[in-house]
């Protein structure tokens, strides 16, 4: 369920972690993880729809987010627990001069399995993480689901070649 609430004292939302990134396809990062017995990952996907804080110009929110937030993450110890991070940014040009207030990005970090995604937020410096969240992202209008390893439905199991 999408759920849209806003920050809890602890809140329910991942660190992305990662240097470098490109503007067109975002940040991306990662580390290897593992397969179950089974063959199945047990990875978990934190994936985040953001609004940039009022007052911020999308540019300003993207430079932060891309130069700022992205490389902020190595540097701490929660980051250590993400195992992937994906920024998905809005293009510059779907915005209009009257702007619609909506969606400027999506965020997508992985994490080993739930007890990585919950030593993440328990790290003693998530709230560093945290603090530079609240310095640029609408932190009560965070949409955001944690997911299991998606059922393919359509398509190759391959890995998708423009990813």
């Amino acid at each position: 369920m999408l759920e849209n609430r806003p920050a809890p004292s602890r809140p329910d939302l991942g660190a992305p972690a990662g240097p470098g990134g490109s503007g067109r396809v975002g940040l991306l990062w990662s580390r290897g993880y593992d397969t179950g017995a089974d063959g199945r990952s047990s990875v978990v996907r934190l994936t985040c729809l953001l609004r940039r804080k009022p007052g911020l110009t999308p540019e300003e929110f993207h430079e932060h987010w891309r130069t700022v937030h992205g490389p902020l993450i190595p540097a701490l110890q929660c980051g250590s627990y993400v195992v992937r991070y994906e920024q998905h940014p809005r293009p510059m040009s779907d915005y209009s001069a009257g702007d619609d207030g909506g969606f400027d990005g999506v965020t997508v970090q992985w994490f080993e399995n739930m007890d990585g995604y919950n030593a993440h937020m328990a790290a003693p410096d998530f709230s560093v993480m945290w603090k530079d969240v609240e310095s640029f992202l609408d932190t009560d209008r965070l949409h955001f689901i944690v997911t299991e390893e998606p059922r393919l439905m359509i398509g190759d199991p391959a890995p998708f070649p423009l990813a």
